[in-house]
């Protein structure tokens, strides 16, 4: 881990997941707990695999896996510089972004994490039943997520993220 990786590791780290921001909310954000680990700030050492396994506990734990990973957020825990934006458009609340739930597959890979083949099985499910691969999920039944001033894409390129680590954990 680089110096300023350990300085910051300081201010955002609470003994079982990291802080969305230095204001230290209290509220569960999916992506403070991935980001660190799919960015590079921690290698594949054994030190980090046990962090990243404190936090896949603490995240299945908030029910930011649920339905799939990972949840933005979770409902009724909202950034009050938001409040009028979440009231209206609650997109960033508990709704699931793919584009985390890559990143998220690709930390359990890079630790060979032996969840990895159960998580990528779950979004080629996913991606079959739907026939698209999703922007945003909405948390209830797993369909594409319909807000008053969103609409989920149905196209996303980050498929290609996820046709690759399909194609790799077959070989």
């Amino acid at each position: 881990m680089s110096p300023l990786c350990h300085v910051q590791l300081e201010h955002f780290w609470q003994q079982d997941h990291f802080v969305d921001d230095l204001s230290q909310p209290i509220w569960p954000s999916g992506d403070a707990q991935i980001l660190p680990f799919w960015c590079g700030a921690f290698d594949h050492n054994i030190a980090s695999r046990q962090r990243w396994d404190t936090v896949l506990y603490w995240l299945d734990e908030q029910g930011l896996n649920t339905p799939l990973p990972c949840c933005y957020g979770v409902l009724g825990q909202y950034n009050r510089r938001m409040h009028l934006l979440n009231w209206l458009n609650p997109w960033q609340q508990n709704t699931v972004w793919t584009c985390l739930g890559l990143h998220f597959l690709e930390v359990l890979r890079d630790f060979s994490h032996p969840r990895f083949i159960i998580e990528l099985e779950r979004y080629r499910l996913l991606v079959e039943q739907l026939g698209c691969f999703p922007e945003v999920l909405n948390p209830k039944n797993s369909q594409l997520y319909e807000g008053a001033l969103i609409l989920s894409e149905d196209s996303m390129l980050w498929a290609a993220n996820l046709w690759s680590m399909l194609n790799k954990s077959q070989v």
